[in-house]
């Protein structure tokens, strides 16, 4: 095995890779897009977060009023750089739902949304979605479609 083969596309890892996660009624594709979770603008945002209510989160003692701040803080964090677009997702009324880093830490921190947060949380981590040669094996076989 080669080193190479681990290599990650640091463009990708800021920018984002698109996920289809759904369609609408229309067939029309409801799509995110993700960037890696732990990217430069990521940390530098998190670390903002103060060291005691990071601390307590990550040893799982958060709670009350400081998982409430932490939720927030984190969702806000993960909105402005893991998360950043969307396209399909429509209100209850059905009308299209553009993507705004207001609306997207909104969702993200409300504890009714956390299968979503969860499933950006699952895109943001995962190594193979911003390897280099996956990457380039996708711009190929994209080039080779119609889409």
């Amino acid at each position: 095995m080669k080193f190479s083969e681990f290599k990650t596309d640091i463009e990708k890892e800021a920018e984002g890779v698109w996920h289809t996660i759904g369609y609408n009624e229309d067939e029309s594709p409801v799509r995110i897009k993700v960037a890696r979770l732990g990217n430069s603008a990521w940390l530098k945002a998190y670390n903002k977060i103060p060291p005691a209510i990071r601390d307590a989160a990550q040893k799982g003692t958060l709670s009350g009023p400081m998982e409430v701040s932490y939720d927030k803080q984190a969702a806000r964090c993960t909105a402005e750089h893991v998360l950043v677009d969307w396209q399909g997702f429509t209100d209850e009324e059905g009308n299209n739902l553009p993507y705004s880093v207001d609306t997207a830490a909104a969702i993200l921190a409300d504890p009714e949304h956390r299968p979503f947060r969860n499933l950006v949380t699952r895109f943001a981590q995962d190594d193979d979605a911003y390897r280099a040669k996956a990457v380039e094996a996708k711009g190929k076989a994209t080039r080779g479609s119609s889409k």
